[in-house]
């Protein structure tokens, strides 16, 4: 299950693991810090995100709607087509 995993991340995954375990209150600063690593990643991409559980949540969508003309001009949206994609 984890022979794709180098070593070194092995490593921090089981400390990870081990001190979650032992001092359940260490989950709250790892949470905090795996914000702050998804927003510096979404920065090396250059998307602007000032909080990582919007990214969190971001990555649960399934689908996306683009309103490529009329946004600013009208104040209804009409639906011509749908796409599927699987």
């Amino acid at each position: 299950m984890f022979d794709d995993i180098p070593n070194s991340s092995m490593i921090y995954l089981r400390f990870m693991d081990f001190t979650i375990n032992s001092i359940p209150s260490v989950l709250t600063i790892y949470l905090n810090l795996m914000n702050t690593y998804i927003v510096g990643r979404l920065k090396s991409s250059e998307i602007i995100s000032m909080e990582g559980e919007k990214a969190i949540e971001a990555s649960r969508i399934q689908t996306v709607c683009f309103d490529k003309t009329g946004t600013l001009t009208e104040s209804t949206l009409d639906i011509e087509n749908i796409i599927i994609f699987r």
